[in-house]
């Protein structure tokens, strides 16, 4: 791997925002400016590049807001006043006289005005707040804020925002072009449009996810270069440790009903309106969208924004746990399901919480995963099928996940078996279908393929007399495949 891994690169896909920043606080009637963007999506990065593009000798003071300090005064600016009596640092005109000093004294106007840089500004005391504020109307100093925009922001700052005195200015996730440049610097080389677009889709444009899936998907050969390309080797695996850790850090805001929350919709999700609302409660829920830890989606359901947060989430919980999250989720689904996706997720959760499922559900996620090619699933939920007016379905899926692992003679037996007489219509069909495209695999002569469709016949007359046989109806031209293929179903790591 190149070198270059090791580069930040903290502009890619920020130039144009810093060099417009650069010459905002060149420009002497600018007092202040907030960065507002989630965890992670670089803020800090950009801010230290835009304190180097300025004037060289610019003073330049850093504070820190913090969740812990939050509400003792002047919290936030505790680092400075370390030398002042205890009694002087609740005093706002001595802590002001301090932090003048800090910024070097009495400043000059324009361009010469030191600039305090403010992180983690939503966590600021309101103490802290006020008084920079006094600095930047006294014309004193001005200030670069970088915020998060949940939780909401302090109220002197918010009031800042709207009076003008300081422009908000939203970092904004990278865009899909802008991951594949910062994928590629990471890499060092090229990278197919396959592992892009499941690196923005896990990441959702994140420059510090991105940087840390990429490092992680390398060390564990999710992605490997073949040819000077770099792709994806394998389907997506589970989050590496450091990075659980690192987005599990990004939950911590969470206070214990949102955590059970995420928790639900992380294992279950995505939940119906009705469901979500019975099993979470709506406070809840509309906390967690407010702060954007959660979405609804067009139909009404609510899931987990962040893809890594509902993976961290999901890695972090206990097995215990999660079966009796999972078994949560089947008890409150009273309705049909919606859709396929719904099916395949309501046999998944069953499965793996040992669930009885009805089988109708079951054989339609095994249908859908033979679909996609995901026959290991479709094994699984077919092993679970119980009704033995199920069998010969089950047969023709079975035979479907032979025909996926390439294994087309073991596939013609159980369709044989399957199309004994005699076998219902809907099976006749599936079942003759199958059989013709197993046969066209394997280059077998059509006098093969003329004696499934006789039978195909023979059985719908035997099973109702006087019925026109398909001879007299539109057949299906062999070859074209065995019918429509369902949607692909909702399953893997990051859905």
């Amino acid at each position: 791997m190149s070198d270059t891994r090791d580069n930040p690169h903290p502009l890619i896909g920020r130039e144009e925002q810093h060099a417009w920043l650069v010459e905002e606080l060149r420009d002497p009637s600018t007092s202040g400016i907030l960065l507002l963007g989630e965890a992670g999506i670089g803020k800090t990065a950009l801010a230290s590049a835009v304190t180097d593009g300025l004037a060289p000798g610019l003073r330049v003071l850093r504070i820190r807001g913090s969740a812990v300090l939050r509400d003792v005064p002047f919290g936030a600016l505790s680092v400075l006043l370390s030398d002042l009596p205890p009694e002087d640092t609740v005093q706002f005109v001595a802590v002001l006289r301090r932090v003048v000093q800090a910024l070097g004294g009495i400043p000059q106007t324009g361009n010469d005005l030191p600039l305090l840089v403010v992180d983690d500004a939503h966590d600021l005391d309101a103490s802290s707040v006020t008084l920079i504020a006094q600095l930047l109307g006294m014309r004193r100093a001005r200030a670069l804020f970088l915020a998060r925009p949940a939780p909401a922001l302090p109220q002197g700052l918010a009031e800042l925002v709207a009076d003008g005195l300081v422009a908000s200015v939203a970092v904004e996730p990278l865009m899909l072009d802008q991951v594949e440049a910062l994928c590629a610097a990471l890499l060092g080389g090229p990278v197919s449009a396959g592992f892009v677009h499941a690196v923005d889709h896990v990441t959702r444009g994140n420059p510090l996810f991105v940087r840390l899936f990429v490092r992680d998907a390398v060390t564990r050969r999710f992605v490997t270069e073949t040819a000077g390309v770099w792709q994806a080797a394998r389907e997506l695996p589970p989050l590496g440790a450091h990075l659980t850790d690192i987005v599990s850090a990004a939950l911590s805001p969470l206070d214990a009903e949102q955590r059970e929350a995420m928790e639900l919709l992380a294992v279950g999700g995505p939940l119906p309106g009705d469901q979500a609302l019975q099993s979470i409660g709506q406070g809840v829920l509309q906390r967690l969208l407010g702060d954007g830890w959660i979405r609804a989606g067009d139909d009404g359901a609510f899931e987990v924004e962040h893809p890594l947060h509902a993976e961290a989430l999901r890695v972090s919980i206990p097995t215990a746990r999660r079966v009796m999250l999972q078994r949560r989720v089947l008890a409150g689904a009273t309705a049909p399901p919606r859709d396929i996706e719904e099916i395949h997720r309501r046999a998944t959760l069953a499965l793996e919480a040992g669930v009885v499922l009805d089988d109708g559900i079951l054989l339609a996620a095994a249908t859908s995963a033979n679909r996609s090619a995901d026959s290991g699933f479709a094994v699984q939920a077919i092993q679970a099928i119980r009704s033995p007016g199920l069998q010969r379905r089950c047969l023709v899926e079975l035979a479907w996940a032979r025909v996926n692992g390439g294994l087309l003679h073991e596939a013609l037996d159980l369709i044989a078996d399957a199309l004994e007489a005699p076998a219902p219509p809907d099976v006749l069909r599936a079942g003759t279908m199958l059989a013709l495209e197993v046969r066209m695999r394997g280059l077998e002569p059509a006098d093969a393929m003329r004696g499934d469709i006789d039978r195909w016949e023979q059985s719908l007359h035997q099973a109702a007399p006087g019925r026109t046989t398909p001879r007299d109806s539109p057949r299906r031209t062999p070859g074209s495949g065995p019918g429509p293929r369902s949607p692909p179903p909702c399953r893997g790591r990051y859905r």
